[in-house]
């Protein structure tokens, strides 16, 4: 497998959207990532 790391862009929208309420599972799905990551 290979891995990459959320980019600064990726992390504001998690911060602004986890912010405003969003579930994580929400989150994930908007920026396209798995929840885990």
């Amino acid at each position: 497998m290979s891995y990459t790391h959320l980019t600064i862009e990726e992390r504001s929208k998690i911060e602004i959207l986890y912010q405003e309420g969003y579930k994580i599972n929400r989150i994930a799905q908007l920026i396209g990532r798995h929840r885990s990551t």
